[in-house]
């Protein structure tokens, strides 16, 4: 099993969109969404009597009067969950209302203010997650991490679970932990079948927890057991990737959580697609262009960089360039990403985004592991 981590931002969720589509998100890969801010939609208002549409006019720039619908406030709603379960039709999704450590993570306040509220707000975090089980295919996860203000104890733990369950007791769950001491009881108690324990290593390798993995080994839980890694450290910026050579297999994120997690006794493993588990920050339309494009083969990353500071996301055109003069990766015919970046290269109507790379790296990740691992038992 192979769990693909993603937060709910646009880019990821068009990523997905379009890996579904070609077919490319085996039916092994669970996807895990961190919810990191909500989405809410009203109803268009409508006349009582005419049962029309209420329009406003508006005089535009090109000196145009146009008609526009007005949104009807007091049918205003949280569709969050709703969009995730229709992004991932028929399938099982884990879902993690995202609490962390903000310590270890670069962000903007005012663009995380969701997280915020769940990392102080407890009651917030728990309505959150048992609203989760509406959705029959959603698998609530349960995030226990030791840097939290507010950790849930082992007690609130099995309270939690038992809410959970209380109005169907076939209820799937997931517990995620990133230090399991003093919850190896409560994962045995309340761990079933079909269920999921997620131990995040966060940036550490696997073989740095060998005592943590055997402990977890030993406790020989019925649930899937996921090794969550995010090997592309957050700290890791176009700077220190600037002298690789184009198109080579940098040593700076090492992959090797996808060979090695069996060995450790983990049936599943997880990580963000070839991103950085990190969070929206001030941003800046400066920064080094990068790009990095997953070998599946190789089981690394080629990368390829313009060591500018100041050209900024303009630097992409050249980044191109050197890609698809770079004949081992430029001959793939089948890379959908490779696709569309050389089709707006060619077309050259609108530069390239910092942004959208989120996108190319996520979707070239996923589809060189389905091309390349047959299958994740």
């Amino acid at each position: 099993m192979y769990v693909i981590a993603m937060k709910n931002r646009p880019y990821e969720i068009a990523a997905m969109k379009q890996l579904q589509e070609h077919g490319y998100l085996r039916t092994d890969m669970v996807p895990l969404v961190e919810i990191i801010k909500e989405t809410r939609k009203c109803d268009d208002l409508v006349d009582p009597n005419t049962g029309e549409l209420v329009k406003r006019k508006q005089l535009c720039s090109d000196g145009i009067v146009r008609s526009y619908r007005i949104p009807d406030r007091r049918t205003e709603r949280d569709v969050t969950l709703q969009m995730v379960s229709d992004l991932f039709p028929g399938r099982d999704v884990l879902v993690d209302y995202f609490r962390c450590d903000l310590g270890r993570y670069h962000y903007d306040a005012g663009k995380i203010e969701f997280v915020l509220r769940l990392n102080r707000d407890l009651s917030l975090y728990i309505e959150k997650i048992s609203g989760i089980t509406a959705y029959p295919l959603l698998i609530p996860v349960i995030t226990i991490k030791q840097g939290l203000d507010d950790v849930l104890s082992a007690g609130e733990v099995a309270s939690l679970v038992s809410d959970l369950r209380r109005d169907n007791p076939s209820q799937r769950i997931a517990l995620r932990f990133d230090d399991m001491d003093g919850y190896e009881t409560i994962a045995k108690q309340v761990l079933r079948d079909g269920d999921y324990l997620i131990y995040d290593f966060n940036e550490q390798p696997i073989c740095s927890k060998p005592v943590e993995c055997m402990r977890l080994k030993n406790l020989r839980l019925p649930a899937h057991t996921v090794a969550l890694c995010s090997p592309r450290r957050r700290e890791l910026t176009g700077k220190d990737f600037k002298d690789c050579a184009d198109g080579e297999v940098t040593k700076l994120i090492d992959n090797v959580h996808l060979n090695v997690y069996k060995d450790y006794g983990f049936d599943g493993v997880g990580d963000y697609g070839g991103l950085r588990d990190n969070l929206p920050d001030s941003g800046a339309n400066k920064g080094r262009a990068l790009a990095i494009m997953y070998d599946g083969e190789a089981n690394g990353f080629k990368v390829y960089v313009k060591d500018d500071y100041e050209l900024g996301p303009d630097g992409f055109w050249d980044v191109v360039e050197r890609m698809l003069n770079d004949t081992e990766i430029a001959c793939d015919d089948t890379c959908l990403a490779l696709a569309a970046i050389r089709d707006k290269y060619q077309r050259h109507d609108k530069g390239y985004t910092f942004a959208e790379w989120i996108k190319y790296t996520l979707v070239r990740y996923v589809q060189q592991l389905a091309i390349h691992r047959p299958e994740f038992v």
